[in-house]
C-alpha cells in the first residue's frame, strides 16, 4: 500500500472522530504552551536579576519537572478513553484484510498529525500568551523594572523533547492494544463490559476506615510540625480511600438498591442503576480521578491565596519589629560596645540623611534556646520524654536576659531577690511558679505581658523572656532548662556565649526603609567583619529586617501564586477533560440501551430524565466528595499554613471557601456543557 494511503486514512479517522480528537488536541495544546511559558520563565534573564529571582527560579523550575509528570500521567490516561472507542474500527480493518503493521502505520501517523499539530498549536500559543502571562508574574512579584520578555531555544527544545515522549508513549500503547489482540477481540473490545468488583465489602470497610482515619488526623491536629509530617500521609490515605470508595463502596450501595425491588422496578432507576453497575470499573476509576483533581484545584489556589494575601500577617508574625541585629565577640566586651555605637551612630546618620523617625531603639544581652511549653507551663529537656504528647506541645523561643538590661530597656529600678525572676510572656504561663534548678529554684515573682520586650510593632512576638538577677543565675537557669551531651562537663552555656540582640522600630514606607536596611547591612557587615578579625573570628552575628524580607516575601508568595494558578489551570483542564471524555464514553455506550427503550415505549421525555438521573449521581458525587474532603482537612490546611507564620485563620478559611464557590460554579458548568453532549449522542 502507497503511504499516503496511510496519511489519508489517518486524516480521515481524525476528521470523523474530531467530537474525541478536538478537545483532547486542544487539552495537549494548551499544556504544552504551559510548559513553554513555564520553561521560558525559568531562562530569563530579568528573572534571574530580581532581588527575590532565585526563589522564584527555584519555584517555577519545580513547577516545571511536576507539570511534566503530572502531564505524562493523564495524557495516558486520557489517551486510554480514545483507544477503547477505536477497537471496533481496528478490527474491522482486520477484517477487512489490513494487517497489523498496516493499522500500526495508520496510528502512527494519526498520532504524528495529532502530536505535531498539538504541539505547534502549544508554541504558538506560549509565544503569543507568553508575554502577557509574564507581566502578569512581574506584576505579582512587585518588579516592574528593566523587564523583558524573551522566548528561550533551550525551552523550545525542552518542550519538544518533553511532548515528543509523552505522545511517543501514547503511541506505543496505542500499539500494544492492537497488537496483542486478535481482530474479533477488537471487534468485542468496545462492547466489552467491565469485570464484577470483587470484595465490594471488605473495599468498602478498608475504605471508611482509611477516610476515618485521614480526617481523623486532619481535625485532630493542633501544630504546624505535626500537620507537615502528617500531611502527605493523609493524602495517600485519602488517595486510596477514594478509589476504594468509588469502586467497592459505589458496587456496594448499588447492590443494596438493586436488592430493594421497590426501588429498582422503576423506569428511571431501573436504567441508572443497572448503567451504572454494567459499566462500575470504569466509571469508578475516573469518579476517583474527577474526585482528586477536584480536590487538588480547591486546595491548591486556596493555600497559595491565602499566602499571597496574607503576606503581611507572616511579616508581622515573622518580625516583630522592623530591624533586628544579633552578635557576639567572644570574650571582647569592648568590642561588643564598640557595635553596638556603631550601629547606633550609623542609624541616627541614615535616618537624618534620609528624614526618617526612629520610634524605638534599644540593646539587651541574653542566652537564647527553643523550649517545649504544654499543660501552660516549660518542660526541661531531660523531662521531655515524659510528656503526655510532645508533638503537641508548643515550641516557642526563649530568651534569659538579666535584670540590668530589664531596667535599661523598660526604663525600670526594679530589683530581685537571688532566688527570683520575673516572666514575661504575651499568654500566661498558669501553672509556671518557679523554674527548678540543681542547687534550688527560681520563683517567679509574676508575669508581665505587652512590654517593649515581647509585644513588637509589627505584632505579638511569641517569644517567652525571663529575668534573672545577673548574667551568672541566667547561665546556670540555661543549663538547667537545656541540659545535653556537650563538651565541658555537660554545661552547654557559659558567660561568653550571651549575645547582644540590638532592636530597631522605623517611621518609614518600603522604599525608605528598604534603602535604609540596606544601608545599615552593609554598614554593619564591615564593622563586624573588622570587630571578629580582632578576635580570630572567634564569634558570630545575624542581621533580619522587615523591609528586607517583604521584597523576598513578594517572590515566594508572589511565585507559589503564580505557580498555583499554573497548576490550578493544568488540573482543571485534566478534569473538564476526564468529566467530557467519561460523558461521551457514557453516551456511546448508553445509545444503542435507551435506542431499544424507545422502540418498545419509552419516551424522549422519559428518557431525558432517566439521563439527567444518572449524570446527576455520577457526576456530582465526585463534586460533593471533594468539599467533603476539603473541608474535612481544612483545619489541617491552617495548621500548615502556620508554619508559614499564616496566623490569619479567617482569611484562610474565606480563601477556602472563596475557592470551593468559584470551583462549585465551573464544574456545574462544564456539566452542563457535556450533559448536552451526551443526551445528543443518545438521543439520536
Amino acid at each position: 500500500m502507497a503511504k499516503a494511503f496511510y496519511a489519508k486514512l489517518a486524516v480521515g479517522n481524525l476528521s470523523r472522530g474530531r467530537r474525541m480528537y478536538g478537545p483532547y488536541c486542544t487539552a495537549s495544546a494548551m499544556m504544552s504552551g504551559m510548559f513553554f511559558v513555564i520553561l521560558n520563565l525559568v531562562f530569563n534573564r530579568t528573572i534571574t536579576n530580581m532581588p527575590t529571582g532565585d526563589v522564584a527560579m527555584g519555584l517555577f523550575a519545580f513547577g516545571a519537572v511536576v507539570m511534566a509528570l503530572f502531564t505524562v500521567g493523564y495524557m495516558l490516561y486520557i489517551n486510554s478513553f480514545l483507544i477503547r472507542r477505536r477497537k471496533t474500527e481496528f478490527g474491522l480493518y482486520g477484517v477487512l484484510g489490513m494487517e497489523r503493521r498496516h493499522v500500526a502505520r495508520v496510528i502512527l501517523w494519526e498520532n504524528c498529525i495529532l502530536s505535531g499539530v498539538s504541539l505547534l498549536l502549544g508554541l504558538a500559543g506560549g509565544a503569543v500568551f507568553g508575554r502577557l502571562i509574564f507581566l502578569a508574574l512581574l506584576h505579582t512579584l512587585g518588579f516592574m523594572g528593566g523587564s523583558e520578555f524573551t522566548l528561550s531555544l533551550g525551552a523550545l527544545v525542552l518542550t519538544c523533547l518533553v511532548f515528543g515522549a509523552i505522545f511517543l508513549l501514547t503511541s506505543l500503547y496505542n500499539l500494544f492494544q492492537v497488537q496483542l489482540a486478535s481482530p474479533v477481540d477488537l471487534l468485542r473490545g468496545e462492547k466489552k463490559g467491565e469485570k464484577k468488583t470483587r470484595f465490594a465489602v471488605p473495599m468498602t470497610l478498608l475504605g471508611v476506615a482509611m477516610l476515618g482515619t485521614a480526617y481523623y488526623l486532619a481535625v485532630t491536629v493542633r501544630q504546624s510540625v505535626v500537620a507537615l509530617a502528617f500531611f502527605w500521609p493523609a493524602v495517600i490515605l485519602v488517595i486510596l480511600a477514594t478509589h476504594l470508595l468509588m469502586t467497592g463502596g459505589s458496587v456496594f450501595v448499588l447492590g443494596a438498591l438493586r436488592r430493594n425491588r421497590r426501588l429498582y422496578y422503576k423506569p428511571r432507576n431501573f436504567i441508572a442503576i443497572s448503567g451504572l453497575i454494567h459499566r462500575m470499573k470504569q466509571n469508578a476509576a475516573g469518579l476517583a480521578n474527577i474526585c482528586i483533581l477536584s480536590t487538588m484545584v480547591m486546595v491548591t489556589v486556596s493555600c497559595c491565596c491565602a499566602l499571597y494575601f496574607g503576606q503581611e500577617t507572616i511579616l508581622s508574625a515573622g518580625y516583630p519589629g522592623d530591624l533586628s541585629y544579633t552578635f557576639r565577640i567572644s570574650g571582647r566586651p569592648e568590642l561588643e560596645e564598640e557595635l553596638l555605637d556603631t550601629l547606633h551612630e550609623s542609624a541616627e546618620s541614615l535616618a537624618a540623611r534620609r528624614g526618617l523617625t526612629i520610634e524605638d531603639e534599644f540593646a539587651y544581652r541574653s542566652l537564647s534556646m527553643y523550649v517545649q511549653v504544654q499543660d501552660g507551663r516549660i518542660w526541661y529537656r531531660d523531662e521531655q520524654a515524659n510528656m503526655t504528647d510532645a508533638l503537641q506541645s508548643q515550641t516557642p523561643p526563649m530568651e534569659i536576659i538579666p535584670l540590668e538590661d530589664y531596667n535599661r530597656v523598660l526604663g525600670r529600678e526594679e530589683t530581685l531577690a537571688a532566688d527570683e525572676v520575673i516572666l514575661l510572656a504575651q499568654e500566661p504561663l498558669e501553672n509556671q511558679r518557679e523554674f527548678p534548678l540543681e542547687d534550688g529554684a527560681l520563683r517567679v515573682v509574676r508575669q508581665e505581658a505587652d512590654t517593649l520586650l515581647t509585644l513588637g510593632k509589627n505584632g505579638e512576638q511569641t517569644t517567652l523572656v525571663v529575668v534573672t538577677p545577673d548574667m551568672e543565675t541566667a547561665v546556670r537557669l540555661a543549663n538547667d532548662i537545656d541540659a545535653g551531651d556537650v563538651e565541658e562537663g555537660g554545661r552547654r552555656y557559659s558567660q561568653e556565649q550571651k549575645r547582644w540582640n540590638w532592636k530597631l522600630n522605623l517611621d518609614a514606607e518600603q522604599e525608605d526603609g528598604l534603602w535604609f536596611s540596606e544601608a545599615m547591612r552593609d554598614g554593619f557587615y564591615e564593622a563586624a567583619d573588622a570587630a571578629l578579625a580582632q578576635n580570630q573570628n572567634n564569634g558570630l552575628y545575624t542581621t533580619s529586617s522587615i523591609y528586607l524580607q517583604r521584597m523576598s516575601a513578594y517572590g515566594l508568595y508572589g511565585g507559589l501564586l503564580f505557580l498555583g494558578a499554573f497548576f490550578t489551570v493544568l488540573f482543571l483542564i485534566n478534569t473538564v477533560l476526564i468529566i467530557y471524555f467519561k460523558q461521551i464514553s457514557e453516551g456511546f455506550d448508553d445509545r444503542e440501551r435507551f435506542d431499544i427503550l424507545q422502540k418498545v415505549g419509552l419516551s424522549r421525555e422519559e428518557v431525558k430524565k432517566t439521563i439527567n438521573g444518572q449524570i446527576l449521581v455520577v457526576f456530582l458525587l465526585p463534586l460533593a466528595m471533594a468539599l467533603m474532603h476539603v473541608f474535612a482537612a481544612a483545619n489541617m490546611i491552617t495548621q500548615m499554613l502556620g508554619s508559614f507564620l499564616m496566623t490569619d485563620v479567617a482569611l484562610t478559611l474565606r480563601c477556602l471557601l472563596a475557592a470551593g464557590a468559584v470551583f462549585v460554579a465551573v464544574y456545574l458548568c462544564v456539566f452542563r456543557l457535556t450533559a448536552r453532549t451526551y443526551y445528543r449522542l443518545v438521543a439520536r
